[in-house]
């Protein structure tokens, strides 16, 4: 299963988070730019964009969001059958840095990602994906972190 997603690049190294959600709002056929994203007051240029203050944001343009920690890939699968998108915090391949990007398939090799800073076919093998798919610059590690996406009904 693919979504077929706009990609945006990421205009500054901290706005993986709404660029993503730029994305993500044009799916759903709303406009919105990374600017206006950005200059909420949730978005830092020390630390980007947080995981709560990324639901926020999806419902500041009007999109209802769903968090999940410990995720699998098969609940993302399980949300691109929805027809839902998914935006994963993950470590970006030799930077070893919190990044968002969004899923948009899964095949029984592969993950691919709409990344905002790697580029609209970006893909990683599962395994590299799942040992990459945690943080690290949280007191409280998690694991699966993932955003599932849907229109507010």
């Amino acid at each position: 299963m693919q979504l077929h997603l706009p990609h945006h690049f990421q205009k500054k190294r901290y706005t993986c988070g709404p660029a993503s959600i730029r994305a993500i709002a044009e799916f759903f056929g709303k406009s919105i730019s990374e600017r206006s994203l950005e200059s909420c007051v949730l978005v830092t240029k020390t630390h980007g964009t947080s995981r709560k203050n990324m639901t926020v944001l999806l419902a500041s343009v009007g999109l209802q969001s769903r968090e999940v920690r410990f995720g699998t890939l098969s609940d993302i699968m399980d949300a691109l059958k929805r027809g839902h998108p998914v935006i994963v915090n993950y470590q970006v391949p030799k930077y070893e840095e919190d990044h968002y990007a969004v899923v948009k398939g899964v095949t029984p090799q592969s993950v691919y990602l709409s990344d905002p800073s790697r580029g609209k076919h970006f893909h990683l093998s599962r395994s590299q994906f799942l040992s990459r798919w945690r943080n690290t610059r949280l007191k409280k590690k998690y694991t699966g972190w993932m955003i599932e996406v849907c229109r507010v009904e």
